[in-house]
């Protein structure tokens, strides 16, 4: 049984989700995860920086995600925010990777996909 804080946030959006995924690898900056969504694999979702910048604001404020301004040495010193997921992004994510899983054991059972390796 899924923790109530857990089973409140699902299904994912296929955005959230997706910037969940890219996410379990490692903190990426805004613009690593526009250029990873705009070079989506089949079924991925491709997000314009606009509504990126809004979707990591939600996962923000949902506790999914947090940021970390980062300052580059150099001329200008500029700053960039770095995303990483929390520990209950991690546990959403997952979470929703194992429900889809299950939706595609159930998809294999009533014949709308074939069974794995075939």
């Amino acid at each position: 049984m899924l923790d109530h804080a857990i089973q409140a946030r699902l299904p994912l959006r296929p955005a959230d989700f997706q910037i969940l995924m890219l996410l379990a690898g490692g903190p990426m900056h805004a613009y690593g995860i526009s250029k990873a969504t705009l070079n989506a694999e089949p079924g991925g979702v491709r997000l314009e920086i606009g509504s990126l910048y809004r979707t990591l604001n939600r996962l923000r404020t949902d506790g999914l995600l947090v940021e970390a301004v980062e300052v580059e040495s150099g001329p200008r010193n500029q700053t960039r925010r770095a995303y990483a997921l929390t520990d209950l992004g991690r546990e959403v994510g997952r979470a929703e990777a194992e429900r889809l899983e299950a939706a595609v054991a159930m998809a294999r059972e009533r014949a709308f996909l074939p069974e794995s390796g075939s």
